[in-house]
């Protein structure tokens, strides 16, 4: 039953009558008798009565003269089911071949997209939607034939892929099928499937060659410089029966001598089928002076058995680059959250996703083992516009830039620009908001982009204003946000510098912008239709001042353009621009790019065929910019790498380097992340790590880093291990040292003999007297024949030493040499003590002066007197000089030595020795 109310108006009331939709007018209610004035009244009415769906019923009074109100009308969506999901297929379905085309048949073999758009109509959201395709064929576990959607709240549409491995011959009923199992209770269950036919045809029967896209791949899959390699090429048989004998020759192109011829190799025989594809590969060795940083082109020749000469070729280029491919690492997210961007910081990164029509981000950070993982979640808007960019600032923040719906007090929902700063730890700042806020009936922001140089940010994205100041005038341009403290929201300031921009959100996608010395630089969608009369989306060029309005230089750069990416740098003080951009769709898609100046003065970019290309991502670190796209080819969906080569301004593309469809990529401080997205729609991340710096990092370690590596835990926790270990070294080896010289001090005074006891200053002495038992020896050096003579002693019994007398025996063991440094040590400074104790008594007991009794003698006065002169000195001859006076018959100074070993004795004449060697037994003997 349904309640409806209101209040009437007029004279003599009588009652209320309805009519729903165009039938007849049924009683309503009776009205309390008024004759005139206004009052309220209700009835209920049950709605089973009439079909789902709209229904309009109108309301009007009668009084009691039969006059009739004019009627009032409302339109209501009458659901008398209980609320349940209600799914449809949307729009077309879409079947491609293996790279991309559009197809209505196909060999046997083929493996075929199928794409389509299913969307709820009910009214309940559904979780784990279940999807099937049903045809004759095989199943393949890389390329599924059912998913699992994870939500479909009601009013959603979302676009599915399945695929089909058609190998059975003939033609086919082809059924997609929603919730086959009706778990939902669909309320019309007819519309949940769809039915197609399809043509599978016979393949040749001799054998067809061809070198599919992306037959080639390298080992590792990004080469080291200087380092030998592996390329592996695969070539393809279509055809049902073998190939066989097949030489393959690699070519490289080197710059002095053109292509060069590598190796060979062979393949004996690449088997046929009539439902599916033989293959093999061919295996190259690439020498290490052909790995140089950057792109190699290479060449390969096929011959032999079933080659067609259109299809003999393959010429491709391998990028070499000091970096490497770390494992896979699955991210988990929630149900119905979808990635959106992803951005690199110095350790880490922010993941942006939309969940509910919520715009969240996640902080990726890389944990202890290398793994990268998702933590803090913060929710950014409640209500998220479909627009966002981001940018790495240079203070280490994230700059986030999107379009989110509010709603006005008069209850508009307007659209505006909001923007945050935003920490590795997912901390944000107060949320600016900037540009106008739009009706979404009267205007849209979207294809936002953003460019960073130094301090300044610029943020530059579509304006496209319906209402136009009342005249309603549909016009879009291009508006540039720009600010040098990007955190303060006064500082932006705003211009539009392109306008009447003939293009609509849903004809094209973001701009791209690059900020240089010279001008800022734009790349941006328009339909155009010159020279081929063709409306099509063009790829334009323009630069200009970012302050100043109305730029005039444009350029038209491509065709069928979309995905566009630029980076600027700079060479001589000039700008120079790196572009790429994706022309075409599906098979026929191919990368554009080119590096040209300010004038855009290149003629024509280069292509790369990338069939399938479903995102693509260029991103700089500030000394390498690199390029990341996925595509679809012979092993499925893949993701290749390539480099811009800045020393030649040159483009290297590409390597084949993960499975699936690229999803995000980023730079941090050093590596890169690249997040992809499997067939089935699981999300991992890959990590590319640098190999340079790693080198470097090694090469300029420190000692103290080289002890603190292998530590657990972070740098503080490493450092504080580290000391509490130095100290517990250090007091070990204290104790130790300590313990080893009480123990020598205590040996030392349990073999002291005798003590030494002059002052505070004693030494204790250790002495060992050895009575000598050998007979002297004299010797007479003087002579001339040497004679050694025996002077047999007396012994006689020597008396008792006291103990007074010990440090004369010590005085004499130290003067003899017998003793160690020590001793002798000791004897000198009791000698010394000795001299001050004499000097100091004799001072003491000097005799006093005599007192002068008389005057000092009075000193001679100078006189000019004149002295003698001396007598001449002796003539210089060339005789000797006549002897000193009273030298005649002084003998020649010497000294005797005796030797403690063998108790010899000599004569030394040379007293300036203190030491020699005695002549009976060569021992020392000190002087």
């Amino acid at each position: 039953m349904v309640d409806f109310s209101g209040s009437v108006d007029g004279v003599q009331h009588d009652y209320i009558e309805f009519k729903v939709d165009n039938g007849q007018w049924e009683f309503g209610t009776d009205l309390p008798e008024l004759e005139v004035g206004s009052q309220d009244w209700s009835f209920s009415w049950d709605s089973t009565t009439v079909s789902d769906g709209s229904t309009r019923i109108s309301f009007r009074m009668v009084n009691e003269s039969g006059v009739k109100t004019d009627d009032v009308r409302r339109t209501f969506d009458v659901d008398n089911m209980p609320a349940a999901p209600d799914f449809a297929f949307a729009g077309v379905v879409e079947i491609q071949d293996e790279v991309g085309l559009p197809v209505l048949s196909a060999v046997a073999g083929s493996i075929l997209t199928v794409k389509f758009t299913i969307e709820n109509v009910g009214d309940l959201d559904a979780d784990d939607v279940y999807i099937k395709l049903i045809a004759p064929g095989d199943n393949s576990d890389i390329y599924p034939s059912d998913v699992t959607l994870s939500n479909l709240d009601d009013g959603d549409s979302v676009q599915v892929t399945l695929y089909w491995w058609a190998t059975e011959v003939g033609t086919h009923t082809v059924t997609i099928s929603i919730d086959p199992s009706s778990n939902y209770n669909d309320p019309n269950p007819e519309d949940n499937s769809y039915s197609f036919s399809f043509g599978v045809e016979e393949r040749p029967e001799e054998p067809t060659l061809r070198f599919m896209q992306g037959a080639y791949q390298t080992n590792p899959l990004i080469p080291t410089p200087g380092e030998k390699y592996t390329l592996m090429v695969r070539v393809d048989n279509l055809g049902q029966n073998d190939a066989t004998g097949l030489t393959l020759t690699l070519y490289a192109k080197i710059e002095s001598d053109g292509w060069t011829e590598i190796e060979q190799d062979s393949i004996l025989v690449i088997p046929g089928s009539d439902s599916s594809s033989g293959y093999d590969e061919a295996s190259f060795k690439v020498p290490s002076n052909l790995s140089i940083y950057g792109g190699t082109d290479f060449r390969v020749v096929m011959s032999g058995d079933g080659v067609d000469t259109e299809y003999s070729e393959l010429r491709f280029t391998v990028v070499v680059n000091n970096v490497a491919i770390d494992s896979q690492v699955r991210l988990n997210l929630l149900s119905g959250e979808s990635v959106i961007d992803f951005v690199g910081m110095e350790d880490g990164g922010l993941l942006f996703t939309t969940v509910d029509g919520e715009l969240h981000v996640r902080t990726v950070t890389e944990s202890s083992s290398g793994a990268w993982s998702t933590l803090a979640d913060v929710k950014l808007a409640d209500s998220w516009a479909g627009e966002l960019t981001a940018i790495l600032r240079d203070d280490g923040l994230v700059h986030a830039a999107w379009t989110e719906n509010i709603l006005s007090d008069q209850g508009y929902f307007l659209s505006h620009v909001a923007m945050t700063s935003i920490t590795n730890a997912g901390e944000t700042t107060e949320k600016q908001t900037h540009m106008p806020a739009l009706k979404l009936s009267e205007g849209r922001y979207w294809g936002l982009d953003m460019a960073k140089k130094g301090d300044r940010v610029v943020l530059a994205g579509y304006y496209r204003d319906i209402a136009t100041g009342g005249s309603y005038n549909d016009l879009t341009s291009i508006f540039v946000l720009m600010s040098d403290t990007a955190h303060i929201e006064s500082s932006w300031s705003s211009s539009n510098i392109l306008s009447n921009i003939d293009i609509k959100p849903s004809q094209g996608d973001k701009l791209a912008i690059g900020l240089g010395e010279e001008n800022m630089h734009i790349l941006y969608q328009e339909i155009r239709d010159d020279v081929t009369g063709i409306d099509r989306v063009g790829l334009m060029y323009a630069h200009g001042q970012e302050w100043n309005p109305s730029w005039t230089f444009q350029y038209s750069v491509g065709d069928y353009a979309s995905n566009a990416q630029l980076e600027v740098y700079q060479e001589n003080d000039r700008d120079i621009l790196a572009a790429t951009w994706v022309e075409g769709f599906g098979g026929e898609s191919k990368i554009a790019y080119v590096v040209t100046d300010n004038s855009w003065s290149a003629e024509e970019p280069d292509y790369i065929i990338a069939s399938g290309i479903t995102n693509m991502v260029m991103s700089s670190n500030g000394e390498e910019t690199s390029i990341v796209y996925d595509e679809i080819n012979a092993y499925g969906p893949m993701t290749r790498y390539g480099v811009l080569d800045l020393d030649n301004n040159h483009f290297a593309l590409s390597n084949l380097i993960v499975e699936g469809f690229m999803t995000g990529y980023a730079t941090t401080n050093s590596d890169s992340i690249i997040l992809v997205s499997s067939s089935s729609g699981t999300l991992s991340f890959r990590t590319i790590v640098s190999l340079e710096d790693e080198r470097l990092e090694a090469e300029e370690k420190s000692f103290l880093d080289s002890l603190l590596e292998p530590l657990p835990g972070d740098e503080n926790t490493k450092a504080l291990m580290l000391i509490i270990t130095a100290l517990l070294i250090a007091s070990i080896f204290l104790y130790l040292v300590v313990s080893l010289r009480t123990s020598n001090r205590e040996t030392e005074e349990k073999m002291l003999s005798a003590t030494l006891v002059e002052d505070d200053d004693s030494v204790d002495i250790m002495v060992d007297i050895e009575s000598d038992d050998e007979p002297s020896m004299a010797i007479n050096l003087d002579s001339e024949e040497l004679v050694v003579q025996s002077l047999v002693a007396t012994i006689v019994d020597e008396p008792v030493v006291e103990e007074d007398s010990l440090a004369q025996t010590l005085e004499i063991k130290a003067e003899s040499g017998q003793g160690n440094s020590r001793l002798e040590r000791r004897m000198k400074r009791k000698k010394q003590r000795d001299l001050v104790e004499i000097t100091e008594n004799m001072m003491a007991n000097l005799p006093p002066l005599p007192a002068l009794d008389g005057q000092l003698p009075i000193a001679m006065p100078v006189t000019d007197a004149v002295l003698p002169s001396l007598p001449e000195l002796p003539p210089i001859g060339d005789g000797l000089l006549p002897p000193l006076p009273g030298a005649m018959g002084v003998s020649i100074p010497q000294k005797e030595a005796k030797c403690s070993e063998c108790s010899a004795k000599f004569t030394i004449k040379d007293l300036r020795l203190t030491k020699v060697e005695c002549p009976i037994c060569s021992s020392i003997v000190q002087l």
